[in-house]
């Protein structure tokens, strides 16, 4: 039975240092405590940045009034662990006259708290910590209400507090994770911005290009996921013209057939940079590679075309085509809406989605989306 219990918990343990996402590591660890010590409702409350408050973040049987319970440090039994960086098991709160006042706001005089530490960080060549107080809670754990009735025991006790030392450690790591996410998200906005700045006929395409992007995917009801896949695809989509010559991109005078080489070679620069880059998926890099391709085959890198074709991809080609037709340009001068929604209409179906560009008209039409040169009146206005 020892053994059966131990080798659950390593396999806990190994699902929970495989979590990248926080909010789902905290659900599975929540689920996971309820199944291991039998009991039918939890919750996990996670310290504010400043420390002072608690917010319930997962819950199990928690009622839908309480769902945003926010309450401070000291204040009911879980600002008590946390204060107090103590578990507890309790058979009856109301026994316990540091606890007696908050038993009133239990439904359940029996259960568990147990607070998730932050490790702390060691200088192995000075043996000296870099925190100068005691380890900070990140976290509580909550649970109650044992199935079949009756109390918890110390030994759910050790199970949870197990359960809880390697949360703590995986709520760390994924924090640190998406930290040097972010960081790496940043450099990589920062350089896309960098290479507009350069060229002041280009400079706002990307966040233009995003910005329309992103408001279609949502009329379009993309999921969640796949918006937020091209709201940062869209924002990366142009980084290869960091490989492509200065003299090229901001030439006024028609290009050469050298120029128009240099500069089809920017997806595949764009994608050769990016790949390297954990956190990015496919789905991104595709966005990279192929805003170029078009729907019957004539575009580039690939010569992708038809089904070949991502939606994500075909939503971003429209943004990117509407965005250079409405900005001016070092060789003209924007266009006016009439001539950006005819040349949309002459390429739907060749170049363009013709749904995404029936979205796109929609849009300008209703001015959800401008940026064109001139607000000239259409029929039906």
């Amino acid at each position: 039975a020892r053994l059966r219990a131990m080798t659950e918990l390593f396999d806990i343990s190994e699902v929970i240092g495989s979590i990248h996402d926080e909010q789902s590591l905290l659900d599975f660890v929540l689920e996971a405590a309820l199944d291991r010590v039998g009991a039918e409702r939890g919750s996990i409350m996670l310290t504010s940045a400043d420390g002072t408050e608690l917010e319930l973040t997962a819950g199990v049987g928690v009622p839908d009034d309480r769902t945003k319970t926010t309450v401070r440090m000291g204040e009911s039994v879980s600002g008590w662990v946390a204060k107090h960086r103590r578990a507890l098991c309790v058979e009856d709160i109301a026994q316990i006259e540091e606890l007696s006042e908050f038993s009133h706001k239990l439904k359940d005089s029996s259960f568990i708290s147990v607070p998730l530490l932050r490790r702390l960080i060691t200088d192995l060549g000075t043996r000296r910590t870099h925190e100068a107080d005691a380890p900070r809670v990140v976290a509580v754990l909550n649970v109650n209400q044992k199935s079949g009735g009756g109390n918890f025991t110390e030994g759910d006790l050790k199970v949870l507090s197990i359960i809880s030392n390697h949360a703590s450690v995986a709520l760390q790591n994924v924090r640190l994770l998406r930290d040097v996410e972010d960081a790496h998200l940043a450099t990589l906005k920062s350089m896309a911005l960098a290479l507009e700045a350069k060229d002041p006929y280009t400079h706002g395409h990307s966040e233009r290009v995003r910005n329309y992007a992103v408001n279609a995917a949502i009329k379009m009801g993309m999921s969640q996921k796949d918006v937020e896949t091209l709201r940062l695809g869209a924002m990366l989509h142009d980084v290869g013209k960091i490989g492509v010559s200065d003299f090229v991109l901001n030439k006024v005078e028609a290009l050469t057939k050298d120029d128009w080489a240099r500069i089809k070679e920017h997806p595949v620069i764009g994608f050769d940079v990016l790949e390297p880059v954990d956190f990015l998926t496919p789905e991104h890099l595709n966005l990279v590679r192929s805003h170029h391709e078009r729907l019957d085959g004539s575009g580039y890198p690939d010569g992708l075309k038809g089904d070949e074709l991502d939606v994500r991809v075909r939503v971003l080609a429209v943004a990117d085509v509407y965005d250079a037709m409405s900005s001016d340009r070092a060789y003209r001068s924007g266009l006016s809406r009439k001539k950006i929604l005819a040349e949309l209409k002459r390429a739907a179906g060749t170049q363009l989605d013709p749904d995404v560009v029936d979205l796109f008209v929609e849009m300008i039409k209703s001015r959800e989306i401008e940026g064109y040169r001139d607000h000239d009146p259409l029929p039906g206005d």
